[in-house]
């Protein structure tokens, strides 16, 4: 399928319906079901998550081998894990006096932050 602007936006709105359900009302099942025929119906053959809080199911790292990853604002191991989010990740750079800060792009695993890194960019942290 080539990527169009129309389907990227009908991608976007389609993940922002699921993003918005509370994963804890679903079986495990029920959900397996859903998220996969909404990924089979719009082709989806990779995941990007930028900013996603939640632990991806197993079922749908193990249908994604290698074709899920996360941006993650800042350098990982070091700032990753639980309660390592958005200006929390910034406040702990600054508060614990790095010289440096980035972001991590890393394959998903089962665990928070805690996939293999593919790359990582750095800048300087003025104080």
């Amino acid at each position: 399928m080539k990527t169009t602007e129309k389907n990227l936006i009908y991608f976007f709105n389609t993940i922002k319906q699921v993003s918005s359900y509370d994963f804890t009302e679903y079986s495990e099942k029920s959900l397996r079901r859903r998220l996969e025929r909404i990924l089979a119906e719009n082709n989806i053959d990779f995941i990007v998550l930028a900013g996603y809080l939640k632990l991806i199911p197993t079922f749908l790292i193990d249908a994604f081998p290698k074709k899920i990853i996360n941006i993650h604002p800042a350098l990982l191991p070091k700032y990753g894990g639980k309660g390592m989010y958005g200006m929390h990740v910034h406040e702990a750079v600054v508060e614990n006096k790095e010289k440096e800060t980035g972001i991590s792009i890393h394959y998903v695993n089962a665990k928070y932050d805690e996939g293999n890194i593919i790359q990582q960019y750095k800048c300087n942290v003025d104080h």
